[in-house]
């Protein structure tokens, strides 16, 4: 969603061919490259950047609300098809690093039976994939809360390993 539009009506994109004149080349660079964060806000794609302009800048903070609100429309979406979960996992930059965006993404859900936001504290270092650096891990339990409530964690993704077809 940085730059990618997300969820897009189809006629919207046949209006702009139609009525603006977009052709294929046009729609793509719309839709793949100046939608999503950057779009919405004006100012980029880094959510650190968002955080840092949206005490003056509305569009900011209605990006990080509609990212917001796109995540937890996500996850509400897996746990109905799910009938339940058991754990909530964010990784990748803003789900590893964005305290914010994490609370938020979840609020509506904690308020219901369905979503605890305590993020587990079981922190632990172990051996990485990448030399010189040691890398987070997260353990959860294996038995459900006494309240039947997920648990929500951080897992770090190493970019590394993914790109070395190690991950």
């Amino acid at each position: 969603m940085g730059t990618r539009s997300g969820d897009l009506d189809p006629g919207v994109l046949v209006y702009l061919m139609h009525e603006k004149k977009f052709d294929a080349a046009m729609l793509e660079e719309l839709v793949d490259y100046r939608s999503g964060l950057l779009g919405i806000s004006g100012i980029g794609s880094d959510m650190r950047r968002l955080h840092e302009a949206a005490s003056t800048n509305s569009d900011a903070r209605l990006a990080i609300a509609m990212f917001c609100y796109s995540v937890r429309k996500q996850v509400a979406a897996m746990i109905a098809a799910l009938g339940g979960i058991d754990l909530v996992v964010f990784t990748g930059g803003i789900g590893e690093n964005d305290v914010e965006a994490r609370a938020r993404s979840v609020a509506a859900c904690s308020g219901s039976a369905s979503v605890s936001t305590k993020i587990e504290t079981d922190q632990r270092t172990i051996p990485s994939m990448v030399p010189g650096r040691a890398a987070r891990c997260w353990s959860f339990p294996r038995k459900k809360r006494a309240d039947r409530s997920p648990y929500l964690g951080i897992v770090p993704l190493e970019y590394c390993r993914i790109v070395a077809g190690k991950g």
